[in-house]
């Protein structure tokens, strides 16, 4: 169809069909958007506000507005296209665009554990690259929060702890609550699920962070005075068995450090399993050698 287009000083607004258009997973993963039907009846005069999408028209901002113009029958919405390229800024730019939103405890949780393994994987590859990361950053009309020069030697929870007003433990607790939901689930256990959940977006973080840990399994709790490690037959020493059993105990003692001193992992722990997964790789091809 035509693209017809009205300059603006800011930028070129372009009217699309909706049905072009394509809802962003995360979207989904984090926020649902069920449209309700006050909203839809705001929409049949048609959408004021531009939507925001990239290149190749996946939504970042805007996607109530999308699914009520589709219930409303409407044939054009305006959008705006992003100059984002790269997976991981689109997807932070849709969360900050949610920043000022309504919403649950457990969407704001989600928020915070997504964007938390965002900026934490950009981190690392502004780091792989020593370039300082991409240059692109959020769109016109998004606005940004934080900082995102990757200078600060801040941790990665405090500042997205920043960006939603709340302390980067409550961040480190959120992700860890939103973990143990979506394991329960996974798991088949609706009840636990439930029971964190029903915490969370009735009463606190902090509240739900205590259900989920007040139910787990002894020998699932490490650090707290009570837990039993199952007892495994130690394996000879100088052998393959034994190495492997090493840095399983490096990789639990980097995991237990930073929950008793940071609430959560950090890039310290992640690192000490990649370097033993790498670890592995090398000998793995060693032993194959030698056969």
């Amino acid at each position: 169809m035509s693209k017809p287009t009205v300059d603006t000083a800011e930028s070129t607004v372009l009217m699309l069909d909706p049905r072009e258009l394509s809802h962003h997973p995360t979207n989904a993963e984090i926020y649902g958007d069920d449209t309700d039907a006050d909203f839809i009846q705001s929409c049949k005069g048609g959408v004021l506000t531009p939507l925001i999408v990239t290149c190749d028209n996946v939504i970042i901002s805007g996607h109530r507005r999308y699914r009520a113009a589709i219930a409303a029958g409407l044939d054009g919405v305006p959008v705006v296209v992003s100059e984002l390229r790269d997976d991981l800024d689109i997807e932070r730019a849709l969360i900050i665009a949610n920043v000022q939103r309504s919403k649950t405890t457990e969407q704001l949780a989600r928020e915070c554990k997504r964007l938390t393994e965002i900026e934490s994987k950009q981190a690392r590859n502004r780091q792989r690259t020593s370039t300082g990361g991409p240059s692109p950053q959020l769109v016109e009309n998004l606005p940004q929060a934080g900082n995102h020069d990757g200078k600060s030697t801040r941790k990665t929870r405090d500042k997205v702890g920043e960006i939603f007003g709340i302390s980067g433990r409550t961040v480190a607790k959120s992700a860890q609550v939103i973990e143990a939901i979506d394991a329960a689930e996974t798991a088949g256990d609706d009840d636990r699920a439930a029971k964190i959940r029903a915490k969370l977006n009735n009463k606190s973080v902090d509240a739900a962070h205590r259900q989920m840990t007040s139910d787990q399994p002894i020998s699932q709790k490490p650090g707290s005075k009570t837990w039993k490690r199952r007892k495994k037959p130690k394996p000879e020493p100088g052998t393959f068995e034994s190495v492997i059993a090493a840095g399983d105990a490096a990789v639990r003692q980097a995991d237990l450090l930073a929950l008793n001193l940071y609430g959560g992992p950090t890039d310290v722990s992640d690192a000490v399993v990649h370097a033993f997964q790498d670890a592995l790789k090398k000998i793995d091809v060693w032993r194959r050698s030698v056969r």
